[in-house]
Parts: C-alpha cells; structure tokens; sequence
C-alpha cells in the first residue's frame, strides 16, 4: 500500500561516449557485411587491433579514419554516423554527432542521415589544429567551404588561401587539400560535400594512417 511517497526513479545507464557511440556503428555495419575485423582492417590499410579499438570505444577515431572505413563498408560517413529516421524530422543542436578529430579539431554533422546528393557538418579548429596532418583526397566530389568565424588557411594543391569570417570557396576532393587555424582564435567553417565521396576504398589518402 501506497504511504504517499514517490518511488525513487531507477538508476539509469550512462550515456555512452562518443566513441563508444562511433565504436557500435562500426560493430554493427562491419558485421551486417559478414566482415571480420582482419578484413575490414585489409580493406582500410589499418591494422585489426586498430579496428578493434575503434570498436570497443577505446579511440575516437579522426575524421580521415571514418572517411576510410566507411567507403570500405560501401557507405558515407554521414550514413554510418546518422540514425535511419525521415528526413523530414528536425535535427536539433543537442542531437547532432560530434565526431572529436584531436584536441584542436572537432565536426558536427548538420544531416540527420545521407541524401544522394550532399553531406554538410561544421568543423571547428583551434589556434594551431588542422583538418589533417597532411593534404588528402577522397573521390572526385566538390567541396565547399564558409567561414563562419575567424580566419582559415585552406590548402588545395600548391595553392594557399586565407579566408576570412564570410568569405567561402569551392575546390574538388580530388585536388590534394586541407585547412588550417594558423591565428590565435577558434576557427568554424561551414562544409558541403556534394556528391558524399564512398564506394571508393581509397577515398581518403593521407600521408600517415594515424588514428
């Protein structure tokens, strides 16, 4: 019988971390393919214990890691990272995937999941991060960047670029390329991909395999 008082809520599990998050999608699209680790980690020129780690919510990979095991799972990173829900639901701030590249560089996808035609995410550096350690290609996509605040340094070939606050410009992924945060203030740059660079094993080719 009832004496009035409210039953103590049950405890709840913790939230899982955001590379334990990234971790499960991996698991799950790997296994949905009958691939074991050893060859999903052949098919992204990474060792399996990397793999495994990236699995097992061990290591947030970077970006240029996802980009990589994604197209060897025939998927973009927005569909690996994005839950399968109508496109015609409201993504809020809160919701969105933070997919954490090192301490200097961070993304948030704007998509909820994939459309055919583009991917967008915000990235965000601090003074001295990189969108990679070295220029890379993935696909023959055309990408393009705003800054939302700050001054970038966008690298596309043996060109340099400084762009500041509002300032944008366009550039294809097969063009060797990357940004960088060379003040002494936080950079955010708005970033379209169109179309999403996948079914390319060798989609992003940096020069180190770092996770």
């Amino acid at each position: 019988m009832s004496n009035g008082s409210k039953p103590s809520d049950a405890p709840r599990a913790p939230a899982p971390s955001p590379a334990t998050d990234v971790g499960i999608r991996v698991q799950q699209a790997r296994a949905s393919r009958g691939l074991s680790v050893r060859k999903l980690a052949a098919m992204c020129n990474f060792s399996a214990s990397s793999i495994s780690q990236i699995e097992r919510g061990v290591v947030n990979p970077r970006i240029d890691t996802l980009v990589s095991i994604a197209a060897s799972l025939g998927m973009t990173v927005s569909q690996l990272m994005s839950d399968d829900s109508s496109l015609h639901v409201p993504l809020r701030a809160a919701e969105r995937r933070k997919v954490i590249n090192s301490p200097l560089h961070y993304e948030y996808l704007l998509t909820r999941r994939a459309t055919s035609n583009f991917e967008i995410y915000v990235m965000v550096l601090q003074p001295g991060g990189a969108s990679s350690p070295t220029q890379v290609v993935h696909g023959d996509s055309q990408e393009f960047c705003l800054v939302q605040s700050g001054i970038a340094t966008l690298e596309v070939g043996t060109e340099v670029y400084e762009l500041n606050e509002d300032d944008s410009m366009e550039h294809l992924s097969s063009v060797p390329h990357r940004i960088v945060n060379n003040s002494d203030a936080e950079v955010r740059l708005l970033w379209v991909i169109s179309p999403p660079s996948a079914e390319d094993k060798k989609a992003c080719t940096p020069v180190d395999k770092e996770l």
